[in-house]
């Protein structure tokens, strides 16, 4: 009788084991769950309203990253533009951290402004 409950015991706390390892583990290279539009529609910025009008106003401007100059190669004119440098980092390298030279004409922006463009890279860059 003994035995027996030493087996069930053991079984348990192996079984037990065996679980939290797999809800555990981390899938490497899995990519992230593309934003819902369940996600979007909780969000507070979205890019079609404020964060379109800080782009167009800031950075795709004449002689910077609108369609005919595209400063560096980059233009910002869209919302698939905006996003792709979102994805590799380099918006908010420039824009937010502030490295490699991100000026606009006017100046470097207000940090209300700029805490807008990161709260909607935060929530999942929602267009």
């Amino acid at each position: 009788m003994k035995n027996r409950f030493l087996h069930t015991i053991s079984f348990a706390i192996v079984f037990f084991a065996i679980s939290l390892w797999n809800a555990c583990t981390y899938e490497k290279g899995k990519p992230i769950a593309p934003v819902t539009s369940d996600a979007c529609d909780t969000a507070v910025y979205k890019y079609s309203g404020v964060i379109s009008d800080i782009i167009q106003t800031n950075c795709a401007i004449q002689g910077c990253h609108d369609g005919s100059t595209g400063l560096g190669g980059v233009t910002l004119t869209s919302y698939e533009e905006v996003k792709a440098k979102v994805d590799d980092n380099r918006l908010v390298a420039r824009m937010i951290d502030g490295s490699g030279g991100f000026m606009p004409p006017s100046g470097k922006l207000p940090d209300t402004t700029l805490a807008k463009v990161q709260q909607w890279i935060t929530e999942g860059t929602c267009p």
